[in-house]
């Protein structure tokens, strides 16, 4: 079915295994933009909490700087939706639909707490800037004026860099090799930092990489082949990047100890390679590489314990291939073969969680080329099931899920960046 608010997407029809209901969706004091340039970036599934997202697109430009302002906030989108119980454990079950910034090009999404109220927030990078819906509670946002830079914005972290106990913004732009953080007051996001990053830089993730209590940026470099690490000094403010090789063309990055040790390991999804690499955590940064896993074109990465055995997993989207691939991990630093599963046209974003309340980590994926997102039921082994259509979208480019309206469910945020009608768009599910 296609709601009424929503020019290009809507709700898959109920099946054996799907199943939603209608709702009317009123915006109000929405924004958007639209260029010739399309975002660019696969990023990494980055996760705090119970927060996860990714980011996927295509696109490069010539480096330049950015500049940004900041201004007091507006607007609101409103929301109603019905009421519906799934019936049991097990259901995949979509209860309402609401969208924001419909027509503009959204290359990348983050969510966290950004501004006062205690709610997630949704952080969205847009061609010419970022903009911050902040959450109201109960799956409603409020609109927050667009902060301008000269580029598109590939990728966001969240994260309190500068100690104060308010989270930070830090991004990388399509046309700037360059990482840029940008500090939290009262909810208004200014430049501290600008760090040179050789190779055109795209993903990013967060960690602590010499234990000194200072979060520290990854930055992978798709021209470079390789990752940047960034100390930070706990100021928001950050060294001078150390380069190390990382493979061909690496599009997306996670950070997780699956090695069970005190420091995180990080795997790269070398997309010029197909190959996944991955690099045990080490004091002051990461040891030599180690293939884990091939599958052919891979995108973005997402974490999790997927069979149930309290070891860390991976799942990567292929698009050389139109699957997933789950990896099972022995808790030592070593994974299975990589398994592959159909998913969908050109899959690129893509995100783990437990839609159908079944205890088994399920997958959400964002099809570029299929213009929709499905979702593959976990089977709480490692296997996931047939892909089923939840959310027809053009040319979708990042996901995100959490708990947006308290009910204990996983909630999707997907972002388009398509040419002819981008937005962001919450599929809102209901929990147990």
């Amino acid at each position: 079915m296609v709601l009424a608010a929503l020019a290009t997407g809507g709700l898959a029809g109920c099946g054996d295994d799907v199943c939603e209901t209608e709702s009317e969706t009123e915006i109000t004091g929405t924004s958007g933009s639209t260029s010739a340039t399309e975002p660019t970036s696969t990023g990494p599934t980055t996760s705090t909490g119970e927060v996860t997202s990714t980011t996927a697109g295509t696109a490069m430009t010539d480096p330049s700087t950015s500049s940004a302002s900041a201004t007091e906030t507006t607007g609101t989108t409103e929301t109603t939706g019905n009421d519906f119980m799934c019936l049991d454990s097990g259901e995949l079950c979509f209860v309402y639909a609401f969208a924001f910034l419909e027509g503009a090009r959204v290359g990348a999404l983050e969510l966290g707490e950004l501004v006062d109220g205690g709610a997630l927030d949704v952080v969205v990078g847009l061609e010419d800037g970022y903009q911050i819906w902040s959450g109201a509670g109960g799956g409603s946002f409020t609109e927050t004026p667009k902060v301008l830079l000269d580029n598109a914005v590939l990728d966001i972290v969240v994260a309190d860099l500068d100690g104060d106990g308010d989270n930070d913004i830090a991004f990388t732009q399509s046309a700037s090799d360059s990482v840029e953080i940008h500090v939290n007051e009262d909810g208004l996001f200014f430049p501290n930092d600008m760090v040179s990053v050789v190779g055109f830089p795209r993903a990013l993730a967060i960690t602590d990489v010499n234990n000194d209590m200072n979060l520290d940026l990854v930055v992978a470099a798709e021209l470079a082949g390789g990752v940047n690490l960034l100390i930070g000094s706990g100021d928001a403010t950050f060294s001078n990047s150390v380069f190390t090789p990382a493979g061909s063309a690496p599009l997306s990055l996670v950070l997780a100890p699956f090695s069970g040790g005190i420091f995180d390991d990080m795997l790269v999804a070398n997309f010029g390679g197909d190959t996944i690499g991955y690099y045990p955590g080490e004091m002051n940064g990461f040891g030599d590489e180690k293939g884990v896993g091939m599958i052919a074109g891979p995108r973005a990465l997402a974490v999790g314990d997927f069979d149930n055995d309290f070891n860390l997993d991976y799942a990567v989207s292929g698009e050389g291939n139109d699957a997933v691939g789950v990896a099972l991990g022995t808790g030592v630093g070593t994974f299975d073969t990589l398994d592959l599963f159909a998913a969908g046209l050109d899959p690129r974003a893509l995100v783990a969680a437990d839609f159908n309340n079944d205890l088994a980590l399920d997958v959400a994926v964002a099809n570029r080329g299929g213009d929709d997102v499905t979702v593959l039921l976990g089977d709480g082994t490692g296997k996931l099931g047939v892909a089923q259509p939840v959310y027809s979208v053009f040319e979708p480019s990042a996901l995100a899920v959490a708990d947006l309206n308290g009910d204990g469910g996983p909630d999707l945020v997907i972002a388009s960046d398509g040419a002819v009608a981008g937005g962001v768009t919450v599929i809102v599910t209901k929990g147990a």
